[in-house]
């Protein structure tokens, strides 16, 4: 079995960088050919191209995400609700993707980034001001219905608001949700490492420091909580993919496809991990992934209590090691 857990089906706004990142449906179509793809998750904006995939390729298991900002207020928090209670009805939406154009709306955000561009930040990536504990999210999810999955942006960064872990207060206030840590923590380059004058120019050691802080907390995630999945996608350095498979089982192999173009054959990166897990099996990490999203919520409930037996919230654990 062959999955992809990270592909994009629409162009991403220029919000998310510094100019819009085309995607080209006809190569998402030959990225699947190629790959001979079993099951992917497919995050999209325009459901029609699910349809036309699921055209194309009618065995392959369909994991739609249906691509949702995070809102700042109370009006784009009604108008985000709607679309995702529309979007969930659809056949193949078993969830939603979060990531924002930022939350420079908020008090105290908008001075952080007014900083940065004076001194000298030609453009800043909004995703590094997201942050999930938010009350207009919360009440997003709250509509969302049971097993349903939320993957989640995350990204090191010299700000506490891309860290995974800002993830906690969502994770255990939602039980009945699946929650993917979205690239497992750190975002292949850190954000304001390519924007922030003097990021920019800081020992190499504190750039990695701050990405190991969230990696940290992302493995921490999964191994307290069992609706909790690692998507390892695009991480950075890459040398840690392999390491995730140390840490736990519930990790998963994305390629982000739509986002980036290199570095896309499944096979190849799966060789790659064998480095780090001389035992990797792709067909057992893929097999697991699919059982866990087709596992009722209240089955990994009994689990998260056995769980809770033998271990507390582990966050200082020998085998959480990504040096």
């Amino acid at each position: 079995m062959i999955i992809d857990s990270h592909i994009h089906l629409d162009t991403i706004s220029s919000k998310f960088g510094k100019k819009p990142v085309d995607v080209d449906f006809d190569s998402v179509i030959k990225h699947i050919r190629d790959n001979n793809l079993d099951a992917a998750v497919l995050i999209y904006r325009d459901y029609s191209k699910i349809l036309r995939i699921h055209e194309l390729f009618p065995q392959l298991r369909i994991i739609g995400l249906y691509w949702t900002d995070i809102p700042v207020n109370s009006k784009e928090m009604n108008k985000y609700k709607e679309q995702v209670i529309m979007q969930l009805q659809k056949e193949f939406c078993y969830g939603i993707k979060l990531h924002n154009r930022g939350l420079f709306e908020q008090e105290g955000l908008s001075d952080i980034y007014q900083d940065l561009r004076k001194r000298g930040a030609s453009d800043i990536h909004p995703a590094s001001f997201l942050n999930y504990d938010n009350r207009y999210l919360f009440d997003i999810l709250r509509v969302i219905p049971d097993n349903r999955i939320v993957l989640c942006h995350t990204q090191g960064g010299n700000t506490s608001l891309l860290n995974a872990g800002t993830m906690t207060k969502m994770i255990v206030s939602f039980p009945r949700l699946k929650f993917m840590i979205g690239h497992g923590g750190s975002y292949g380059k850190n954000d304001i490492a390519a924007v922030d004058p003097d990021y920019s120019r800081a020992e190499p050691r504190y750039r990695w420091f701050l990405n190991l802080l969230s990696l940290r907390s992302a493995a921490a995630l999964v191994k307290s909580f069992v609706n909790v999945y690692i998507d390892n996608t695009i991480i950075a350095p890459v040398k840690v993919k392999g390491k995730f498979f140390n840490i736990t089982d519930r990790v998963v192999v994305g390629t982000d496809f739509g986002i980036t173009h290199s570095g896309t054959d499944l096979m190849k990166m799966y060789e790659k991990i064998k480095l780090y897990k001389t035992d990797f099996d792709y067909n057992i990490m893929n097999q697991r992934f699919i059982e866990w999203i087709d596992t009722d919520w209240k089955i990994l409930s009994e689990q998260q209590i056995e769980l809770n037996k033998r271990q507390k919230f582990i966050y200082y654990d020998n085998q959480i090691d990504f040096i």
